[in-house]
């Protein structure tokens, strides 16, 4: 990127300024002292976040159905309290030191503080996006321009955003890593199972009546309020499977749409499932 042309500069471009702007102006009225109490506040967010998550994340499972919701939802909700609660105990400081007089110079400071932490705060919201991003397309690494939304890959401070997004996620520590490419794993696992149970209905229904599949679909209405839809479509794909086996058993299938080996996966997908 030569340089910002402004002219083209979108929405996200506006709330990025904007969030450094704020940044600045705290830096200034708070000065630096204060204002690196507030930063302390910010690392022990993302170090205590990154601590209590996984507690977090079993708990709401219990509620909400998609993992990769869970994971947006439990890191950004929890960072989130731990923010209000740090910015709480940063203002009963703030009041304590009120009557101290800031000189220019800690003004000054406060305001070059202030954009770097405006940068760092862009930066690292970029860089959770993206994490969210990887697991949602489905790319642990590599990650292109393309994948991102029209809005962002657009912006005039895309690249400055991913640099520092990047140089933030290189400072991860390796057990951060670990966790994520395990998160990773078990979210791609689930969402290749989604998808060929959906592909595997679509094969199966040519084998169902007519009658059988308005039965089915019957049955899947009356389930949208009890069920989520990856259950429905558990219990579709077994009802469908049991319909397939008992033309295969019956040499009714000329044209066998699965391998023995899809079978047996498709099998255990249920049998994880309904348990």
């Amino acid at each position: 990127m030569q340089g910002f042309d402004f002219s083209a500069m979108n929405y996200v471009d506006y709330i990025s300024l904007i969030i450094v702007f704020i940044s600045i102006g705290f830096g200034f009225y708070r000065g630096f002292v204060t204002s690196a109490i507030s930063l302390v506040g910010w690392v022990l967010s993302i170090v205590l976040t990154y601590q209590f998550y996984p507690t977090v994340e079993q708990h709401l499972l219990n509620y909400i159905k998609s993992k990769e919701f869970v994971i947006i939802l439990g890191s950004g909700g929890l960072f989130a309290l731990l923010l209000v609660i740090f910015a709480i105990l940063n203002a009963i400081f703030y009041k304590l030191i009120g009557d101290l007089k800031r000189s220019f110079f800690d003004r000054m400071m406060g305001v070059l503080f202030g954009l770097i932490r405006g940068f760092l705060i862009v930066s690292f919201l970029f860089m959770c996006f993206t994490i969210s991003l990887k697991l949602l397309v489905g790319k642990k690494h590599n990650i292109t321009e393309e994948d991102y939304p029209k809005a962002i890959s657009e912006a005039v401070t895309f690249e400055l955003l991913k640099n520092g997004a990047d140089s933030l996620e290189n400072m991860l520590p390796k057990s951060f890593n670990k966790r994520f490419e395990k998160i990773f794993a078990t979210v791609s696992k689930k969402d290749g199972d989604d998808r060929f149970v959906k592909q595997t209905i679509e094969k199966l229904t040519k084998f169902a009546t007519p009658e059988q599949i308005k039965s089915i679909n019957l049955k899947r209405q009356e389930l949208r309020s009890e069920e989520s839809q990856e259950m429905i479509d558990i219990k579709t794909v077994e009802h469908l499977l049991d319909i397939y086996n008992e033309k295969l058993r019956d040499d009714e299938v000329k044209d066998k749409v699965l391998t023995k080996d899809e079978i047996e996966r498709l099998e255990t997908i249920i049998e994880n499932h309904l348990d």
